[in-house]
């Protein structure tokens, strides 16, 4: 888990509290603040770009570097997914909810109607975004709506609907074309389109329009909304759900995997040295021993490091707190092996292999953890 600063510059207000993952900024926001946040840039009469974040989004980011730095200068990200609300939870700044605009976008359109603002509708396909404001307007029917537009237009099209938004003066700006391209259209746009809030919301639209089913709200707070959509278009979202969610779990799950190996890589290393010196401390049991006594090791390893907070950070660490984290894990796992290998006598685990191995764990530990801190790093350099 990369775990970066909890507060970057956003251009509006001097501070902004965000979680970082994978360094890509998600504001720490509730609900009701962020409506509060949008409403505020709305007041201040200046552009700004309103993103979401959910493992989908994450995987992308990985893949397309123009969308990850879109996504870095966007004036409010939002965790729209329950994985990533989870995965906040291994750094030292967790987000307080999941923050979906579906949940409320009636109440907010209730609020924009009390207050006068306008809002422009535009994306998903032809007819689509016309019938979900005709549903919007059944419960909002004195919702100012400044126009409504289909997403797939041609050249001449969007710079009819460019100069439109620009004579209808919105206050809010939805746009529902998908992730990444809805970023990169609101990116490139956002300086002529003099409109306070640019909010990219995907198949918001296909939602209230009833061309796409939503999941039921207990489906929704467990984070399950995937497995809705799954069974609904499966020919469609395997790939993105079943793959995209196993890729997302194992960048989050990155450090404990490389830990994983790490343990193997000092377990089997420090039996290889034993038994090539069996010629002078004596002979060896044979692998198999070794082999069952693995995954005891393994679990053990990773409890230690997780005790000590090497995967769950109330804090930032630095290189010196971490390489102390390291060590106090290492001894507290080599005494507890020692142990196990102490009571359960009929495995017969040799001494010298438990020691050498928590030797090895400590060097290999520290060794991935400093090739982190290298790579970001050089990675600032370049």
């Amino acid at each position: 888990m990369s775990v970066i600063t909890d507060m970057v510059n956003d251009g509006f207000s001097r501070k902004r509290p965000v979680c970082s993952i994978f360094g890509l900024p998600i504001d720490r926001l509730t609900v009701r603040e962020v409506v509060e946040k949008v409403e505020s840039f709305i007041v201040s009469k200046e552009s700004h770009q309103v993103a979401y974040l959910n493992a989908h989004c994450i995987n992308r980011a990985f893949e397309d570097p123009e969308y990850r730095d879109i996504l870095k200068q966007c004036d409010l990200v939002y965790p729209d997914g329950m994985g990533v609300v989870w995965a906040s939870h291994l750094t030292h700044s967790p987000l307080p909810e999941r923050v979906n605009i579906g949940d409320f976008l009636i109440p907010f359109l209730q609020l924009c109607e009390t207050k006068g603002y306008k809002v422009y509708f535009l994306g998903s396909d032809p007819g689509v975004a016309q019938r979900a404001v005709e549903n919007f307007l059944e419960s909002v029917p004195g919702l100012k709506v400044a126009g409504i537009h289909h997403g797939y237009f041609t050249k001449d099209e969007e710079k009819n609907i460019i100069k439109e938004v620009q004579e209808t003066r919105p206050d809010i700006l939805i746009v529902g074309f998908g992730v990444p391209d809805q970023e990169k259209w609101i990116y490139r746009h956002l300086p002529v389109l003099n409109v306070p809030v640019v909010w990219g919301v995907g198949a918001l639209l296909e939602y209230y329009s009833g061309k796409v089913s939503r999941a039921p709200y207990w489906m929704r707070a467990n984070g399950l909304e995937w497995l809705y959509r799954l069974i609904l278009e499966p020919g469609r979202m395997w790939k993105r759900y079943l793959i995209g969610n196993i890729l997302f779990i194992m960048r989050v799950l990155a450090l404990v995997f490389v830990d994983i190996l790490a343990a193997a890589a000092a377990w089997f290393s420090a039996y290889g040295l034993r038994y090539a010196l069996s010629g002078v401390m004596g002979p060896i049991n044979d692998i198999r021993t070794y082999l069952y006594a693995f995954p005891v090791i393994l679990i053990l390893w990773v409890f230690c490091s997780a005790w000590y907070g090497l995967y769950h950070r109330k804090k930032p660490l630095s290189v010196y707190q971490e390489f102390y984290s390291i060590l106090k894990a290492s001894v507290l796992a080599w005494i507890i092996s020692m142990s196990v290998a102490f009571l359960i006598k009929e495995w017969d685990l040799g001494r010298s292999v438990i020691m050498i191995a928590g030797i090895l764990n400590f060097l290999f530990l520290l060794i991935t953890r400093q090739l982190g801190y290298f790579l970001k790093w050089h990675k600032k350099l370049n």
